[in-house]
């Protein structure tokens, strides 16, 4: 078993922005240990695909503070979000 593919592809955007803020930090040696992170996800009633996610992290009290735009920026640079804002068209051959 395994999850679904949609499932996967909706964990993708808060994924990405992970490893991108984790990659932030570890450039600038601060713990990501305390670092809550969720993407709630909003959908159209009538197509059920998704229309909106919101990326929430949250920053440890040893966070410094002069860090943290930073650290959101980092996030937002996430390949999969930039993407997404500029989707690519996608076929299916058969044959």
């Amino acid at each position: 078993t395994a999850p679904e593919p949609y499932y996967l592809f909706l964990s993708s955007p808060g994924t990405c922005a992970g490893v991108f803020l984790v990659s932030f930090c570890a450039a600038r040696t601060i713990s990501m240990e305390g670092t809550p992170m969720n993407v709630p996800v909003e959908h159209n009633q009538k197509t059920h695909m998704m229309e909106k996610a919101t990326i929430h992290t949250g920053f440890p009290g040893h966070f410094p503070q002069k860090y943290r735009k930073a650290a959101v920026k980092a996030a937002e640079m996430c390949t999969v979000k930039r993407s997404l804002l500029n989707p690519p068209e996608i076929q299916v051959h058969a044959g």
